[in-house]
C-alpha cells in the first residue's frame, strides 16, 4: 500500500484565479439580514475545482450552500493537484 500524499492547503492567490464566480446572496437570507463568512477548502486538479468542503460555516445554511456552489465554478492557472482555502463574506450594506 502506497500512502496518498494530501496536498497542503494554501490561500487562494488572486493571481492564480482564472475564473472567479461570486456567490449569490440568497434573497431570503438578505431579508432575514443573515451575514457571515463561510470558509471553503477546494481541491483543484489541473485548474478545475473537483470538490469543495466547508471548513467554517457562516452560521447560515443558505449562505454556506451558495458559497459552495460558486466555488465549484472557479478556474485556476495551475497544474497538478492543489487545495486552496477560500473565504466568502456575506455582508448587507446599508
Amino acid at each position: 500500500l502506497v500512502p496518498i500524499r494530501v496536498a497542503e492547503i494554501v490561500s487562494a492567490d488572486i493571481n492564480n484565479v482564472k475564473k472567479k464566480v461570486t456567490p449569490e446572496y440568497p434573497l431570503f437570507s438578505r431579508k432575514r439580514r443573515e451575514e457571515g463568512t463561510a470558509v471553503i477548502i477546494a481541491r483543484i486538479e489541473n485548474g478545475s475545482v473537483t470538490s469543495a468542503v466547508l471548513e467554517k460555516t457562516s452560521g447560515h445554511d443558505r449562505l454556506d450552500a451558495s458559497a459552495l456552489r460558486a466555488v465549484m465554478e472557479w478556474k485556476f492557472n495551475s497544474e497538478g493537484i492543489i487545495r486552496v482555502r477560500i473565504p466568502f463574506t456575506f455582508r448587507i450594506r446599508g
